[in-house]
């Protein structure tokens, strides 16, 4: 007797924050096959423009929301999508969980500047132990990883990583160590798992953020920059091995690669956070075990990010 598969459950997601990332978050949720029901936004105003360009560029209805709490007590979802500022993501997480929906998060996992390394251990502690815990966080660039020979970078192969991340984002000062450390945390994390963080050094600027340390026994360099009109790069070495990312096209035309600067050659992967969204999205449908999810190195991730920081 043949068994019966049942296909994946559509997701029924609403996105927090639709504007700046969020809509990079609702693009690509619809694409992946997600159904968007609803958004929610600071106000009313901003909530009802953006489901107008919602509906004008996918012919797709949503509801605008002002409260995520009403939204709540009105749709009928089984996931939330959170772009809103990181001081507000622990708030949206804990109702979302208490609501039993799937999480898609923004980096980082949630960030209250002044709160201690112990008040974020008990957040994150509450969150662990959540009978609903289901929480996917967006991470993605650690994926690059994945085309290169993993073989010759286990731990113990080298010496060295460096991170240079410049963007055109809007934040300043220790702000940008908040806004970009989650990229080059995650990077260290997929290379060489959790290691103990030691002799701290950063040069704090309004433009940038430049930190070296030790992890483990890899000597780590962080330089990232976020200024309006600045060039962007989005470059790692490992030892001497350079590589960098490169990407052409918007929205439907968007392409992206990793240039090996040693072999000079341009290699092409698929878009990371496409592969987030979609794993995410076949997850909510398929109803795997609720606890199979990316907290764990989510919250690794945030404690790393507090020790550079705080």
């Amino acid at each position: 007797m043949c068994s019966v598969i049942s296909s994946p459950e559509k997701t029924k997601i609403a996105v927090i924050g639709p504007g700046g990332i969020g809509a990079v978050h609702l693009r690509v949720l619809i694409e992946s096959g997600a159904e968007l029901r609803a958004i929610v936004s600071s106000s009313m105003e901003s909530a009802y423009l953006a489901s107008e360009k919602i509906e004008a560029e996918f012919n797709i209805q949503t509801t605008p929301y002002c409260s995520f709490r009403e939204m709540l007590l009105q749709e009928e979802i089984t996931a939330v999508s959170i772009c809103a500022p990181p001081d507000k993501h622990y708030q949206y997480i804990v109702e979302a969980l208490n609501s039993n929906l799937a999480v898609f998060c923004e980096k980082p996992l949630f960030w209250h500047p002044g709160e201690t390394i112990d008040e974020t251990n008990q957040k994150l502690l509450f969150l662990k132990n959540h009978k609903n815990r289901r929480i996917f966080v967006n991470t993605c660039n650690s994926s690059f990883l994945d085309v290169l020979d993993r073989n010759r970078m286990k731990r113990k192969q080298f010496n060295s990583f460096y991170f240079r991340f410049y963007t055109q984002g809007k934040y300043r000062y220790k702000g940008i160590g908040q806004d970009l450390l989650p990229h080059g945390l995650s990077l260290l994390l997929e290379l060489v798992g959790k290691q103990k963080i030691q002799n701290i050094k950063s040069i704090i600027e309004k433009h940038s953020f430049i930190c070296r340390f030790d992890y483990g026994d890899i000597d780590v360099n962080f330089d990232f920059h976020e200024e309006s009109g600045w060039p962007k790069e989005f470059v790692f070495k490992i030892d001497e091995h350079e590589y960098e990312r490169v990407q052409t096209g918007l929205g439907k035309t968007y392409k992206v690669f990793i240039k090996d600067h040693m072999q000079n050659i341009l290699i092409p992967v698929e878009d990371p956070f496409k592969i987030f969204i979609n794993d995410f999205v076949l997850y909510c449908g398929r109803g795997i075990k609720p606890k199979d999810d990316t907290f764990i190195v989510s919250a690794e991730n945030l404690l790393l990010m507090c020790e550079l920081l705080l």
